[in-house]
């Protein structure tokens, strides 16, 4: 597995890790189950917890093979690339349109911003899956 799809499944993973229970704070949240300075608590040190996984786990991954995680990309992660970002921006494109459709359905700017929030990392989701998924299909024989 190269440097660039052990990237991938970290940042894949960590998203998941992360944004899972801060949707869930933020749902809990708008249900009026925790207080306002909790939940931004909550959210602050998940967003840490995040930054803190992502250099760390890359740091490892690095350090433990140099070579590669200093290599440049060739012709085919960059395609790998292309063709994940591709993907992902559709996604965020409709999430974008969800949010905007938010405005007609709750005048609350709070859940706009979470739609945003919950587009972007659905995109980024779906573009480290992609990779994922195309370095995978690729290093089948």
């Amino acid at each position: 597995m190269s440097f660039r799809e052990k990237s991938a499944w970290i940042s894949f993973l960590t998203i998941l890790a992360v944004f899972i229970p801060f949707f869930w704070n933020s749902f809990r949240q708008y249900r009026g189950e925790v207080a306002g300075p909790e939940a931004v608590g909550t959210a602050f040190l998940l967003l840490a917890v995040f930054v803190v996984l992502e250099i760390v786990l890359h740091a490892v991954v690095a350090f433990r093979a140099p070579e590669d995680a200093r290599s440049p990309r060739d012709e085919r992660e960059h395609l790998i690339d292309l063709r994940a970002t591709r993907v992902a921006f559709n996604v965020l494109v409709v999430g974008a349109l969800a949010a905007v459709a938010t405005v007609h359905l709750t005048p609350r700017a709070w859940v706009m911003q979470q739609v945003v929030l919950a587009a972007i990392v659905a995109a980024e989701l779906v573009r480290f899956g992609g990779q994922i998924l195309l370095f995978r299909r690729d290093a089948r024989p």
